[in-house]
């Protein structure tokens, strides 16, 4: 149930980075999200990459409460 609350916290792009990219039962590759979505595969992996932070940050505060408060995260 944590994970569907993280996972409302993200916006489109993010979610179907993450989806696509390997939360999906298929992994898309870079290269056919990159044209999908129209960025650069820098981009793409700028956003997954700031999309998981995103998700962990999300997921320690649902189940501890404030990750920075608690200490976990800086």
């Amino acid at each position: 149930n944590w994970i569907k609350e993280a996972m409302a916290t993200l916006n489109e792009r993010e979610y179907r980075i993450i989806c696509e990219r390997g939360a999906g039962e298929e992994n898309v590759k870079l290269e056919c999200l990159c044209k999908k979505l129209g960025i650069s595969k820098e981009r793409v992996r700028l956003i997954e990459h700031q999309t998981l932070d995103k998700l962990k940050h999300e997921m320690i505060k649902t189940t501890n409460g404030d990750p920075v408060e608690s200490g976990l995260l800086p």
